[in-house]
C-alpha cells in the first residue's frame, strides 16, 4: 500500500483536539434547545484536518444537508496529497472492534 503513496505524510502543522467520529447520530438537540455532542471514544489530538476527513470517510451514509455544512464546521480541506493516510487511519479505526474468527 505504501508503495502507492505519492507523498509523505505531512506531520509540520500543530496538533489540535478532534471528536473522530461526528455524524448525525452523536449530535443531540435537547428539549432545551442545548446541543450536545457524544460519543467521544474516539477523540484525541490529531492533525487539524482529520475532523474533516472523518467526516468526509462516512459523508455517503449522511443526508445530503448535513454534508453541506463540513466545510462551515470543521474549515475546507484540499487533500494536500494526505488522502491516502487519512484513509488508513479510518480504516484502521472502523476495524479496531472488529473480532475476527483466529
Amino acid at each position: 500500500y505504501v508503495n502507492h503513496v505519492r507523498k509523505p505524510f505531512n506531520d509540520s502543522g500543530s496538533l489540535v483536539f478532534t471528536h473522530q467520529d461526528m455524524h448525525m447520530r452523536n449530535i443531540i438537540l435537547g428539549d432545551d434547545g442545548q446541543l450536545w455532542i457524544i460519543d467521544w471514544d474516539l477523540a484525541g489530538y490529531y492533525p487539524i484536518f482529520f475532523e474533516y476527513c472523518g467526516i468526509k470517510v462516512f459523508e455517503r451514509r449522511q443526508p445530503e444537508s448535513f454534508n453541506k455544512w463540513i466545510p462551515l464546521v470543521t474549515g475546507r480541506w484540499d487533500g494536500q496529497g494526505q488522502w491516502p493516510f487519512v484513509q488508513s487511519v479510518g480504516w484502521a479505526v472502523m476495524m479496531k472492534d472488529l473480532h475476527l474468527p483466529t
